[in-house]
């Protein structure tokens, strides 16, 4: 029984990567998009760029618009590693969700 449920459990997690994954939630200012990325910063200065977002938060703002350019965005997104040509991983930057701060 114990090797039929250690089954079924290594199973759903090969089906289902990133279910569960992490999220963290900011305040930014967007700065504008260009060739596919969409880039922010906090109040800090520090900056982050995104270059994907999951369809969620894309039907909610067309960030390749100009008018929200400067406009404050409570940002949530996930980091997914990733691997490159070189087989070496990197972090990537998802927006999950996007609403605009009041």
């Amino acid at each position: 029984m114990k090797t039929l449920l250690i089954t079924l459990l290594m199973f759903n997690l090969a089906i289902a990567p990133g279910e569960g994954q992490e999220t963290v939630t900011v305040l930014l200012s967007f700065d504008g998009y260009e060739e596919g990325v969409y880039y922010f910063t906090d109040e800090d200065e520090n900056s982050y760029e995104f270059e994907e977002i999951e369809s969620k938060a894309s039907a909610r703002f067309d960030l390749t618009d100009e008018k929200y350019k400067g406009k404050i965005f409570k940002v949530t997104y996930k980091v997914m590693t990733e691997i490159d040509e070189l087989e070496e991983e990197y972090d990537s930057y998802v927006i999950v969700d996007l609403k605009l701060a009041e």
